[in-house]
């Protein structure tokens, strides 16, 4: 039995302005590539422990697909899993703000 996986306002903006960005190139790859990270981070639920932890921010792991970080939340039972946000490893991970 796997956790349910919820996807942040903040992570939705993340996935759109990911969309856009690859769309000014190629739309269709665009599309594409979103289902994938997408479905990816809801495949989470099936095993919420399997990211690593971030250090300082109790139940908050991320996980890797291609160049993008996948950043969620375990509930503490692991029966809830929130999709904070969609950063890509290029960018400073210092900057990155999420609500916990």
């Amino acid at each position: 039995m796997g956790a349910t996986v919820v996807v942040t306002s903040q992570a939705w903006h993340d996935l759109s302005e990911i969309i856009d960005y690859i769309a000014k190139d190629d739309p269709s790859a665009a599309e594409q590539f979103s289902k994938r990270l997408l479905d990816s981070a809801l495949s989470l639920g099936r095993a919420p422990l399997m990211g690593c932890r971030i250090k300082g921010f109790p139940n908050v792991r991320m996980t890797v697909h291609g160049r993008y970080l996948i950043i969620y939340k375990v509930a503490p039972r692991q029966d809830k899993l929130l999709i904070l946000r969609f950063w890509h490893s290029a960018r400073d991970f210092g900057s990155l703000k999420f609500d916990t």
